[in-house]
């Protein structure tokens, strides 16, 4: 046919026909183009039509491929029966038949377009294009290759690891660098403070002795009992920052323990109010203190809730305002005693709050503060609550006052029960109120 015939013929094709090729380069009145060209001609006038081929040589032009003739195996067979005829063999038993001369050639290339897979194919096929023949053809150059890629990525992947690792363990190490920094702060503040604590005192005490010494011949003068007080005082103030560091130091290294004692802790609780109530008195402020029960009995370390609780009125009494008000309350809840000291002082802002349980933290940082203290009591308190198995919490508006918020387990296992000595209870609130002067 013509190229025209052709094209004509071509449009009236769709996707469920097909095409196959011989020589699909000679069209009448001689006319000749390439086969790319017939193959470029027949997607542009169909749908896609596949494209199968008679001749291997068709093949890798766009033809899908099929059962084709191959030429150089008929021409070796054709060889081969000359050859025998002239060693003088029977011509009639040598012929040249389909499997001799044909065989099944498929481009990989084309059967990809049409998602023909390897599996459809019939047994023995040739596959031209195939990139695993061309590997398995040339392991002399593929395997290196492959070799050389596979490495390339493994050390990709190892240098994303690398730096994976590199980032986390620099934002490790920076964490562990402000943290050190931050302790070396907090002890660089210590010693300033704890110099500042010592300082005071043995100041005072120094003061006392030298003005007794210059007034020796004065017998009234001479150890008066206000002398004595504020050396008393203060001796009680050096051996409360003491205690109270030997405390942390045992504490921070679990070697600190209980003396767990059967008490009432209602009329505990109100004995150590009560002991205070010189130092609320000088202050103008007014302490009330009330309980859901009148006796809660439980196994508790006396010494050292005790010392919660002076800890904890010690502040009340420092940050409240002129004529506040100061509340302690006990409130049994099943199994739980929460005791509630409440002031209407300054408040804590949000941000200091998470941190006023810290060692050595002291809000009000400056040497002008108003208040004394080495900022290791509410960390005192903290611990001793733990040991108990208890937990303390604060809420705290500022200019409104806080609230700290003690939880005991109540325990009443078989101990011996104990009376407390409210004279011992008046000494202790001594020794912890020792940085508040009357």
């Amino acid at each position: 046919m013509s190229i025209d015939e052709f094209k004509e013929k071509l449009s009236t094709l769709d996707e469920d026909d097909g095409i196959i090729t011989f020589y699909p380069n000679h069209f009448k009145n001689k006319y000749w183009i390439g086969q790319e060209d017939v193959t470029k001609l027949i997607k542009h006038y169909t749908n896609n039509v596949a494209i199968y081929s008679a001749l291997g040589y068709n093949i890798n032009n766009g033809s899908i491929g099929g059962k084709v003739i191959n030429h150089y195996n008929q021409g070796k067979k054709a060889g081969e029966i000359v050859k025998a005829i002239l060693e003088g063999k029977d011509a009639k038993k040598l012929y040249i038949d389909r499997d001799n001369a044909n065989e099944y050639v498929f481009d990989y290339k084309i059967m990809k377009e049409f998602n023909i897979k390897k599996r459809d194919l019939p047994e023995g096929s040739i596959i031209i294009n195939d990139p695993m023949a061309y590997i398995l053809n040339h392991k002399e150059i593929s395997v290196p290759i492959l070799l050389f890629v596979f490495g390339l990525i493994s050390i990709i992947f190892v240098l994303i690891f690398y730096i994976r690792y590199k980032i986390k363990y620099q934002k490790e190490l920076l964490c562990v660098i402000n943290e050190s920094n931050e302790v070396n702060r907090l002890k660089s503040y210590f010693i300033s403070n704890i110099t500042h604590e010592l300082i005071t005192p043995i100041t005072v005490i120094t003061s006392v002795i030298q003005l007794t010494k210059s007034n020796k011949h004065d017998e009234d003068f001479i150890l008066k009992e206000n002398s004595a007080k504020i050396i008393d005082d203060n001796c009680n103030r050096l051996l409360r920052l003491i205690n109270n560091i030997i405390d942390i130091d045992k504490y921070t290294y679990g070697n600190m323990t209980l003396n767990l004692e059967k008490v009432n802790i209602v009329e505990l609780s109100e004995s150590v109010v009560m002991s205070i109530l010189p130092y609320v008195e000088t202050r103008n402020l007014e302490v009330i203190f009330d309980t859901t029960e009148e006796e809660i009995i439980m196994n508790i370390d006396c010494d050292k809730i005790e010392r919660v609780l002076l800890n904890l009125l010690s502040n009340a009494i420092k940050f409240s305002k002129k004529e506040g008000t100061i509340k302690v309350n006990l409130i049994k809840n099943n199994d739980i005693l929460r005791i509630e000291v409440e002031d209407n002082g300054i408040g804590i802002k949000d941000d200091n709050l998470h941190k006023i349980f810290d060692k050595f933290v002291q809000l009000d940082s400056t040497m002008t503060r108003k208040n004394e203290g080495s900022g290791i009591g509410l960390s005192i308190v903290k611990s001793f609550v733990e040991l108990h198995n208890g937990n303390i919490s604060v809420e705290s508006k500022i200019n409104e006052g806080s609230i700290f918020k003690v939880d005991l387990p109540i325990v009443t296992e078989e101990i011996e029960y104990k009376e407390y000595s409210e004279d011992e209870i008046i000494n202790k609130s001594k020794l912890e109120l020792s940085d508040i002067y009357m």
